[in-house]
């Protein structure tokens, strides 16, 4: 398992025109997946003139971590608490 794990894929047509964003964040119950799954291959929609992004982020004990009801309140992931 490796921290290295925090990265933007981006995918478009070409550069030069503004063009509409799609910013992808894949499921996964906050336990799996990433966004280097083929299925999440932006690819073919960077085709229809849209940027495509999308982020890997840490899961699991790296970065959903309970740490109990007294950790609940302490500043955590994303801020997640305030959300």
């Amino acid at each position: 398992m490796s921290e290295d794990c925090l990265v933007l894929n981006v995918w478009t047509s070409g550069l030069g025109d503004l063009k509409p964003v799609m910013f992808w964040i894949h499921g996964g119950g906050l336990a799996g997946g990433s966004s280097f799954e083929e299925e999440y291959n932006g690819t073919v929609l960077a085709t229809h003139d849209v940027v495509i992004v999308s982020t890997n982020y840490r899961l699991g004990s790296l970065g959903f971590l309970y740490g109990g009801r007294e950790a609940m309140y302490a500043h955590n992931n994303c801020s997640l608490s305030i959300m």
